[in-house]
């Protein structure tokens, strides 16, 4: 069994029980939203980094997709996020001229806020959170949190720091009011 986008929307809506919608897709990367998941909010999720950010796990390739989860209405404005989040990650990792910004307590930081920061820790979807095998391989979602300028400089001193400022809130998905 191999790792195709139909086998990974599949296990998606196995486990979050939401029917995945193509919102874009441009580069390598595509953005699905679930509606109403969790309750009451949309979560994004992406398909196509793993292919090429990834390690090895038990001899099978382990890759990250992202997640990203909003009360708002803006679903395309973030999904163009992720969308730009993966394509630039996946040019890095290419080219070899520094690390990709998608790992554990990773952080994209465009020149403007909000910035996302990844960490499997805080996530707002739990069920689309660690690591399952979908296919020949598995897949290890991140929850990108959308930051501040100021949550930016926390992480700067310390990626640790910002997780404990950030677990201080009910609901990570309003960058703009914590």
């Amino acid at each position: 069994m191999s790792f195709d986008c139909q086998s990974y929307l599949d296990k998606v809506k196995k486990i979050t029980k939401r029917e995945p919608v193509l919102v874009i897709e441009s580069g390598s990367v595509s953005v699905f939203e679930l509606v109403d998941y969790p309750s009451g909010c949309t979560t994004l999720i992406t398909y196509g980094i793993s292919e090429f950010l990834y390690t090895m796990w038990r001899g099978c390739k382990s890759g990250f997709e992202l997640t990203l989860t909003v009360t708002d209405s803006k679903t395309m404005k973030w999904s163009k996020d992720l969308i730009n989040t993966g394509n630039e990650s996946i040019e890095v990792s290419q080219n070899g001229t520094r690390r990709p910004q998608i790992e554990y307590n990773g952080v994209f930081a465009p020149g403007y806020a909000p910035h996302l920061f990844f960490c499997e820790e805080l996530t707002q979807s739990p069920k689309l959170s660690g690591q399952q095998k979908v296919g020949d391989k598995y897949i290890r979602w991140l929850a990108s949190i959308p930051i501040s300028d100021a949550e930016l400089r926390i992480y700067d001193r310390s990626p640790l720091d910002l997780i404990s400022e950030l677990k201080k809130y009910n609901s990570l998905t309003n960058w703009e009011t914590r």
